[in-house]
């Protein structure tokens, strides 16, 4: 007797339980991970991820990792504006600028405004008009950052200066501005200092005949107060 063959079966791929199958797999891996999370979790570990988990539940945590970001910038914002307007203010805006850089925030200040020729000591007349200014930096810092006070010469030797250099001179001229800073309220665990001397310009100090270019080296000539993020 000959056999009926079995007719196909209609209506699409006879595997489909396969997909809910693993759908529910996925599920329950994630469930038992989230439990093991929990169980192992002590203090203050258990209370953030009850709350990482509970804002994803609610859907509060699916704004993705940008979300973050917002006031942190509106805060940058917020600093640059406020130090800006101060530099205005009491007319450095040809002496003092402020920007944002990868490190954070950059305050620098015309070595020549800040000092005379050679010198270490601040002009007494500069230290009036920067003191609301170097009061703003102490005031941004106070949400967590540290200062690093940095700085740089040109590359003219120093004369008649006692064996001096101008390692010394850019150290020197930063540690008084940090001394400053300190004297306002920023601790010094928080103030780092540094001496860069003469090695990195933002503009060439000499033509390509090596003569010196005045205005380049007037430039060059600076103490910067990077307030660093925490």
């Amino acid at each position: 007797m000959r056999r009926r063959s079995r007719a196909p079966v209609e209506g699409g791929d006879t595997e489909d339980w396969l997909v809910t199958y693993a759908d529910a797999i996925t599920l329950l891996m994630a469930f038992f991970v989230m439990l093991f999370t929990l169980a192992t979790a002590q203090g203050g570990d258990l209370a953030e991820a009850t709350a990482a988990l509970a804002e994803q539940f609610s859907g509060k945590g699916a704004a993705g990792p940008g979300a973050a970001a917002a006031p942190a910038a509106d805060a940058t914002d917020a600093a640059l504006t406020d130090l800006r307007s101060i530099i205005q203010t009491q007319g450095l805006g040809d002496d003092v600028t402020v920007e944002q850089h990868d490190r954070g925030l950059a305050v620098t200040f015309s070595g020549d405004v800040l000092f005379a020729p050679g010198a270490v000591e601040l002009q007494p007349a500069a230290l009036g008009r920067i003191a609301p200014l170097l009061q703003q930096v102490v005031a941004q810092a106070e949400a967590g950052h540290t200062v690093e006070v940095e700085g740089h010469t040109d590359d003219t030797p120093l004369a008649g200066s006692q064996g001096m250099s101008n390692w010394d001179l850019s150290a020197l001229r930063a540690a008084r501005l940090a001394a400053l800073l300190e004297a306002r309220g920023l601790p010094g665990k928080r103030i780092k200092v540094v001496g860069y001397g003469a090695t990195l310009p933002l503009v060439q100090n000499r033509d390509e005949a090596d003569q010196a270019i005045p205005a380049n080296q007037a430039r060059n000539r600076r103490v910067s107060l990077v307030l660093k993020r925490p």
